[in-house]
């Protein structure tokens, strides 16, 4: 570890400390704490003026290719719009700078739990990044990603079947509904894992935009269902809190199922230092989420809701699915 911060922070000392006044004649190493990360490594430094967090990207092997550019573009607009720490320092290779925000805990799923109102905290965040103004020049095909993620796994197992047949069905019954029902897209986080938001008590935060683009707003919220766990009641919460009629229970059960099989294909093709072991068991939760979901029998109704908009206050009939 050790070595690899003196590389990583070796590299970049002199860029920083050319843009950041505060970071002048100091050694990074020596004030550089790591907090992990999968595909970045991360670092607080602590300053006499406040602590700061140092990202530094890694490579990128995985299929799915991250355009740092666009991760700066949305990381400068959060921060600049309250919704992500503020940018101090960014270049085209992705390493950023920015503020440490002392009183914001990063979520869990037991801080779901433990906390209810934290869904509308973050319902709401995410309905301001989804209405805001900013536009990527990328857009982010779940279809798309999924065939992609299944060629290459197909590639790596010799020709074995990727996913059970029941998932299979349920990818082409779920793309055949939403290419059906298409919606406006949004400007999406596209990987709302609780570890993304940051919670301060009155207001989230979001960090980590690699993957952000224009897509379904349906992902998000999705996406944030699956990886914190959420029950019924607190999908339901979140729905109601976000307030847009487009995303329907029954389209956010489906694009649950999308974000299950596209995560549980990510686990397949990572190589990353977290270890075969831990995503192996990352594959495996997630392939069972979704074999859940299209085992439901309310799946089938699900689907039908996916393509109708929500009544008022979300009609009876929707919410009961």
């Amino acid at each position: 570890m050790k070595n690899q911060l003196e590389f990583e922070l070796g590299q970049i000392s002199a860029d920083l400390a050319e843009a950041v006044p505060a970071l002048r004649g100091l050694r990074l190493q020596k004030i550089a704490t790591p907090l992990g990360g999968l595909s970045n490594s991360n670092y607080r430094l602590d300053l006499p003026g406040g602590s700061l967090v140092l990202r530094v990207p890694r490579s990128n092997p995985g299929p799915f290719l991250i355009d740092r550019q666009e991760e700066v573009k949305a990381a400068c607009f959060a921060g600049a719009a309250g919704i992500g720490p503020p940018v101090l320092y960014a270049n085209p290779q992705g390493v950023m700078l920015t503020r440490f925000i002392e009183e914001a805990q990063p979520m869990s799923i037991e801080a779901y739990r433990s906390d209810p109102i934290s869904v509308q905290r973050t319902a709401h965040v995410v309905a301001q990044l989804h209405r805001s103004d900013l536009r990527f020049k990328r857009r982010f095909n779940p279809f798309r990603i999924l065939d992609e993620y299944r060629v290459e796994c197909r590639l790596r197992s010799h020709g074995l079947p990727v996913l059970p047949s029941r998932l299979e069905a349920a990818v082409e019954e779920a793309r055949a509904k939403i290419m059906a029902s298409p919606v406006s897209l949004v400007p999406s986080h596209c990987d709302l894992v609780p570890e993304n938001c940051l919670d301060t008590g009155s207001r989230m935060v979001l960090i980590d935009w690699e993957y952000a683009r224009m897509n379904d707003p349906a992902w998000d919220l999705a996406y944030l269902c699956v990886e914190g766990r959420l029950d019924a009641t607190q999908e339901h919460l979140l729905l109601a809190s976000y307030d847009d009629f487009a995303v329907t229970y029954g389209r956010l059960q489906v694009f649950k199922l999308l974000t299950c099989i596209l995560n549980a294909l990510w686990g397949r093709l990572q190589t990353g230092p977290k270890g075969h072991q831990f995503y192996a068991s990352w594959t495996h939760e997630r392939l069972v989420s979704g074999i859940q979901l299209a085992e439901d029998p309310r799946w089938t109704k699900w689907l039908a809701c996916a393509t109708k908009k929500a009544g008022r206050n979300r009609g009876t009939a929707d919410r009961l699915l």
